[in-house]
């Protein structure tokens, strides 16, 4: 039931409360199925987020968090219009209205087969207290309604929305020979492994037809983007790589924080699991860098902006490292359940492996960094050397 489709003059209206305090949060609705074709998963943004910074609500612009909210999700203007008034006869201010505005061009609506399928996705990350972030998750302060006007409206249809412009011209070249020092000094504190350097991509899947980033590319090319963003760069590692306990294998992702550099409200690393399934296994954000880098680089004035975190299946109490075991896995209220694909055995095997890293949002576009001006995270695996 998280699905929905909109008639052409119909609107979601969620009226409540934006979340805690947080380095980040958005509103996004996203196509999933397109009329004709509801076997063809597509998770499109149908333009770009409302976010921390581009929400209209009172207060501060400073602090956008615990804010009174409207959010109208239509693909139609006269019912824009109308919901406005009402909202505003309602006793509403005007200033915390939203609109997230949906182009037939890109998604043709309509309830039935000549409709598309869509879902609304809230994201929140990196809570300054994540206990009351949880405790917003389990009882989210929204009304959600669906409006219908009676007798239907004419068609009016809302355009294809612009998008925010990546870049700024700002780039961290300038940190690039820190990052080569850094990369020098990793390899030299585990001279005695056998290494291998993977590479660093944005991540896309051809064969199994996923693209990131680029939503309008994917809806033109039939493409899975499976809920993402064009708030964050989705970066991968490549190829999957394996963390065996017999091996003593383990890796050591480094790179620039792109918080510290300003290219970013918050990063982080996530490593995942299974190269079919994509679990997520552990995630390190920019907050948690600090100092990482300076046990390669001691007395260096750029490792500061820099970050080195070892991934490992046993971490030994070692600081700056995350660890990866067997998961405990639970839901949002605290019941486990279990997954078949995770065993020893899975954990164990070869290319089961694999790192994203995100960059969150450029506070001077609020929209993700231009990836041409940044220094892509990178990733060593070491192993014992056989004899």
């Amino acid at each position: 039931n998280w699905l929905w489709q909109l008639r052409e003059d119909e609107a979601i209206v969620l009226i409540g409360q934006t979340p805690p305090k947080a380095a980040y949060f958005s509103y996004q609705t996203f196509l999933t199925y397109l009329p004709g074709d509801y076997k063809t998963r597509l998770g499109i943004p149908v333009g770009d987020t409302v976010n921390i910074q581009t929400v209209q609500t009172i207060g501060p612009k400073s602090d956008r968090s615990n804010r009174p909210i409207v959010y109208i999700v239509t693909g139609n203007q006269e019912t824009e219009k109308m919901l406005r008034r009402a909202i505003l006869d309602a006793g509403y201010s005007r200033a915390i209205i939203n609109v997230e505005r949906i182009s037939p061009v890109v998604a043709p609506l309509g309830r039935g087969p000549t409709g598309s399928y869509f879902y609304l996705a809230h994201r929140t990350a990196m809570a300054e207290d994540q206990a009351a972030l949880e405790n917003y998750a389990k009882n989210p302060p929204y009304r959600v309604f669906r409006v219908t006007p009676t007798p239907a409206l004419p068609a009016d249809p809302q355009p294809v929305p612009k998008l925010r412009v990546r870049g700024t011209g700002e780039t961290e070249m300038e940190l690039y020979p820190a990052l080569k020092r850094l990369r020098q000094a990793i390899l030299k504190t585990y001279g005695t492994m056998q290494t291998t350097e993977l590479d660093t991509h944005i991540w896309w899947i051809l064969d199994k037809r996923i693209l990131l980033e680029k939503p309008y590319v994917g809806l033109q090319r039939g493409m899975f983007l499976m809920g993402a963003t064009r708030d964050t760069n989705y970066l991968a590692s490549y190829p999957n790589f394996s963390l065996r306990d017999t091996s003593g294998e383990f890796t050591i992702a480094y790179g620039v924080n792109h918080q510290k550099t300003g290219k970013a409200v918050y990063s982080s690393l996530s490593l995942y699991a299974d190269p079919d399934r994509w679990f997520g296994m552990g995630t390190v954000l920019s907050r948690e860098f600090p100092g990482s880098a300076n046990r390669f680089l001691p007395g260096d004035p750029e490792a500061d902006l820099l970050y080195a975190y070892k991934v490992a299946r046993n971490c030994n109490k070692e600081d700056f490292c995350l660890e990866i075991g067997q998961p405990d896995l639970r839901d949002i209220n605290g019941q486990a359940y279990s997954c078949p694909y995770i065993t020893p055995a899975t954990m164990n095997s070869d290319g089961f492996y694999f790192f994203i890293f995100r960059s969150y949002m450029e506070p001077k576009t609020s929209v993700s960094p231009d990836d041409n001006e940044l220094l892509y995270d990178r990733v060593i695996h070491f192993r014992r050397k056989q004899n």
